[in-house]
């Protein structure tokens, strides 16, 4: 599912999601959510997310013109996927955003969404309110772009031999087999060395052999955001998958305090299984 808005990082999101569609065979299911929390606001600025429109003369009027901006946004989204030979189908619903998407979200594999939004245009360290919650709970794995996308065809996988790490693993292995790309998995030690070898073997013991052929293995020292953000620049990676906490109760994700550093910092999309 591509959640978009019609900002940059949501545009760069969809576009991460339509390549990572096409090459898993998989639907795009669009969706714009026209907020309710923006509508109801007396004080929004609604500005940013109509584009350059006229005045409004009441709430309803208000409605209607997102409404249009929303099925101007998926039109967009849909001729991207007809250019890219995707199947797609589009939607647009009035509601609060973080609900709808991980409510509609309940049933993909993979929900695509930009993290900074309208609102962060020149603040791009600051992540939007929206895409936080939605960060937590939506209920499947998800790819969030900053404003960068480019062609997948370097990934940088960060492991520790956790069960989370695990499954960053396997969808790497996914995107190598049907994109095709390279793999470098990252392992940054901290302490135990005896650690680093064990996490190291773990994931070789996972790849394949045509995929062990295509995967680079780099261990640095320090702190792993500055790290991983490093690794990711002289690696020249496309896109960084990390690990997430599964929520079971509430069924969604906790994104960690590295998992945010990261996708504070970085331009790049980032895979969080």
């Amino acid at each position: 599912m591509v959640a978009i808005d019609g900002s940059e990082a949501a545009r760069a999101a969809a576009s991460v999601g339509i390549e990572i569609a096409r090459g898993q065979s998989m639907a795009i299911r669009g969706l714009y959510v026209v907020d309710l929390a923006l509508v109801m606001d007396p004080y929004a600025d609604c500005q940013a997310e109509l584009g350059s429109v006229g005045e409004w003369h009441s709430r309803t009027d208000l409605i209607a013109r997102l409404q249009r901006r929303g099925e101007e946004v998926l039109d967009w989204l849909s001729a991207q996927c007809r250019r890219a030979g995707v199947r797609s189908s589009a939607e647009v619903i009035l509601g609060r955003v973080p609900e709808m998407v991980c409510q509609r979200a309940a049933e993909a594999a993979l929900l695509a969404v930009g993290r900074f939004g309208h609102g962060h245009t020149a603040a791009r360290r600051h992540l939007g309110a929206n895409f936080r919650t939605v960060s937590h709970r939506a209920p499947c794995p998800f790819v969030s772009s900053g404003f960068e996308a480019r062609p997948l065809r370097r990934l940088l996988v960060a492991y520790n031999a956790s069960e989370r790490a695990r499954r960053v693993l396997t969808w790497a292995l996914r995107l190598q087999r049907s994109l095709p790309a390279d793999i470098v998995v990252l392992i940054v030690r901290q302490s135990d060395r005896d650690a680093v070898e064990q996490w190291a073997q773990d994931a070789r013991e996972r790849l394949t052999d045509s995929a062990s052929s295509r995967c680079d293995f780099v261990v640095r020292d320090g702190e792993p955001v500055a790290e991983i953000l490093a690794a990711a620049a002289e690696s020249k990676a496309d896109c960084v998958l990390m690990g997430g906490y599964r929520h079971t109760a509430a069924v969604g994700w906790l994104v960690s305090s590295t998992t945010k550093g990261v996708l504070k910092r970085l331009a790049l999309p980032v895979l969080v299984a």
